[in-house]
């Protein structure tokens, strides 16, 4: 396969020797085996349903789910992505986007997705910095979204797809570029001005994923702009978007007013408990209503040129010999 070769340092995988296991750790292993085989009897179903299992339920009770568990990550070292994919690429809010494949690791084979600016918002960029506001969007999911399983909402996963900044080391010298998991079967849930699917029960469990945010956080942040792929035990999320009242998440965090505009498209569903908090009516009725769209809102930039898009923009560098990258430690 010819196309743009991407590695990481051999120093970064190392991963030195398993640990031998206990008896009962064999024992555990086992099981799980026979778990997943019956969780295979099962996955030829043409649909999938999600059971409300609600906070008090203990029949679904399960061990608590840790960040950890709960991460997609790369789990690789080298991925190859085609040159003509770069000629044209796959257009998100934010970012131009290549699809290739592993060529190493335990996901060897399997497609990953490389993601760099568009022209606006810095290009190919060489400050690991401008991916900083990215990331941790993705570590504040990650927890909003830990406290969402462990409550046992609903007897499936949800599980959030982790990037990584990898860099140029011969081909433009330290540019950088986002590296994740390729999302199967994706499918876009909701967004952060109110559009919200409700004609599957994986999206009507989505919304009440926003819901549950907003009250797991004491009123303070609310997830949505939810999307990814929905499989037959889990969602996995990609590119969420937090809001919040003190408007810290970037561009797309619309701040209060885009959590009460949202609560104002929201309707509680069967997978919503009456306990979780709204916003108070009194003020949100004395707030501007704007439209529910399906794609993702920002906020204006500013008319300077923005922090990303002061960086070194190198755009007409794309779709010319296959650069080789570096994770950025």
């Amino acid at each position: 396969m010819s196309g743009r070769r991407i590695r990481t340092s051999s120093r970064s995988s190392s991963r030195g020797h398993a640990p031998t296991k206990s008896k009962s750790q064999s024992l555990a292993d086992a099981q799980a085996y026979r778990d997943r085989l019956q969780g295979k009897k099962s996955a030829s179903k043409t649909t999938t349903r999600i059971k409300n299992t609600g906070p008090s339920s203990k029949s679904r009770r399960r061990g608590t789910v840790t960040v950890e568990t709960m991460s997609r990550m790369n789990k690789s070292t080298q991925a190859e992505f085609p040159e003509e994919a770069f000629k044209n690429p796959m257009q998100g809010t934010f970012m131009n986007v290549v699809v290739g494949r592993y060529t190493d690791g335990p996901r060897a084979g399997e497609k990953c997705v490389l993601k760099w600016f568009k022209e606006d918002y810095g290009g190919l960029v060489f400050e690991s910095s401008c991916y900083r506001e990215d990331l941790n969007n993705v570590e504040a999911t990650k927890r909003l979204v830990k406290k969402f399983n462990n409550a046992r909402i609903i007897d499936k996963h949800v599980t959030v797809n982790v990037p990584e900044v990898w860099c140029s080391i011969d081909f433009a010298p330290g540019s950088k570029v986002i590296v994740e998991p390729y999302i199967e079967n994706y499918k876009k849930q909701n967004s952060n001005s109110g559009y919200a699917n409700n004609s599957t029960e994986w999206g009507r469990a989505m919304q009440a994923l926003s819901h549950f945010t907003y009250h797991a956080s004491g009123g303070k942040q609310l997830l949505c702009d939810i999307q990814g792929g929905v499989y037959d035990k889990a969602i996995v999320l990609t590119d969420p978007v937090i809001m919040s009242t003190d408007q810290c998440f970037g561009l797309t965090d619309l701040g209060e007013a885009g959590i009460f505009n949202w609560f104002s498209h929201h309707k509680c569903n069967e997978y919503c408990s009456r306990s979780w908090k709204l916003p108070d009516k009194a003020a949100t009725s004395s707030m501007k209503k704007f439209r529910a769209v399906a794609h993702t809102q920002m906020m204006p930039l500013p008319r300077k040129a923005s922090s990303r898009s002061s960086l070194t923009s190198t755009r007409k560098h794309v779709g010319t010999a296959g650069p080789t990258y570096e994770r950025f430690k």
